[in-house]
C-alpha cells in the first residue's frame, strides 16, 4: 500500500509541471471601480462592436478553453492583427473577482496568448514570454481594449494597473 501512495505522489509531484485547471497564470490585473458584472457587459459590448478584434473563422477552433475546464472563468477572446502582418495573435482574458469580494470592484487580465511558433499553434502563458514581450502585450490590451472601451458607452471608466 505505501508503494501504490508513493508512486501516485511521485506522479502528481511530476504532473504538477504542466498547465491544467488552477495554475492558470495571468499578466498584470486591471481594477476597475465597478462589478464583476458591468466589467463583463463592457468587455463583451466592446468585442462585439469592434469589428478588427473579432476571432477570424480560420482561429475559431483554437478557443478551446472549455474543453480544457475553464469555462467557469467566463473567458473571453481579443484577437489583434496589425497591418503589416507582422503580429497575429488572441488573448484569452477573464474576470477576476475582487478579493474580498464585492460589488463595486473587479479586475480583468490577460490568462495566457495564443501565437504560431513555427508554424504551430501555441497557447502562451506569461511564464513562457519574455519581460519585453510581456509589456508589449499589456501595452497592446491597454491601448487597443481597456483604453477604447472605457471612452464607449460603459460604466466602467477608470482602472489601475496591478503588476504581476
Amino acid at each position: 500500500m505505501k508503494k501504490i501512495i508513493l508512486i501516485f505522489s511521485i506522479l502528481f509531484l511530476f504532473s504538477c509541471e504542466n498547465k491544467t485547471a488552477g495554475t492558470l497564470g495571468r499578466g498584470n490585473k486591471y481594477l476597475f471601480s465597478c462589478s464583476a458584472k458591468n466589467l463583463n457587459l463592457c468587455l463583451d459590448n466592446f468585442s462585439k462592436t469592434t469589428k478588427q478584434l473579432k476571432v477570424p473563422n480560420k482561429w475559431k477552433r483554437y478557443d478551446n478553453w472549455k474543453e480544457k475546464g475553464y469555462n467557469f472563468l467566463d473567458g473571453k477572446i481579443f484577437y489583434f492583427k496589425n497591418d503589416d502582418k507582422s503580429i497575429e495573435e488572441m488573448y484569452y482574458v477573464s474576470i477576476i473577482d475582487a478579493y474580498p469580494k464585492n460589488n463595486h470592484e473587479s479586475n480583468v487580465a490577460i490568462r495566457a496568448v495564443f501565437r504560431f511558433i513555427e508554424n504551430k499553434p501555441r497557447w502562451l502563458y506569461f511564464d513562457d514570454l519574455d519581460e519585453k514581450e510581456s509589456e508589449k502585450i499589456e501595452d497592446r490590451f491597454q491601448k487597443l481594449v481597456l483604453n477604447k472601451m472605457t471612452n464607449n458607452l460603459c460604466n466602467c471608466r477608470n482602472y489601475k494597473i496591478i503588476t504581476r
